[in-house]
């Protein structure tokens, strides 16, 4: 049997020979999962702010249960919320409501 890759060597039991495996071992590695760097709870709804370029967050509604998540990166909307200014938890509201509806 032939490997999946290169098509030249002889495979192994994952259907790689030891070269291609190697190198998909190494990239699979290097793919780290990203998490979010802050947490949104509005009315039940879980919102994850992940970073990306420019120091920028994205938005991303979240299957999670608000209870499981870490105190610390969480910012609980029904509540009153210090160091925040009234507009940014407007947006983050309307941000929470339009990922749920979307």
């Amino acid at each position: 049997m032939k490997c999946i890759i290169c098509s030249e060597r002889p495979a192994r039991g994952g259907g790689f020979c030891p070269q291609c495996g190697g190198k998909v071992k190494k990239t699979t590695r290097e793919a780290k999962t990203v998490q979010p760097k802050h947490f949104l709870t509005y009315r039940e709804i879980v919102v994850g702010l992940y970073p990306i370029k420019d120091g920028k967050l994205r938005a991303e509604l979240l299957k999670r249960s608000h209870e499981k998540l870490p105190k610390g990166r969480t910012v609980n909307l029904n509540q009153f919320c210090t160091g925040y200014t009234r507009q940014t938890i407007k947006r983050f509201k309307a941000c929470c409501l339009s990922l749920a509806h979307a």
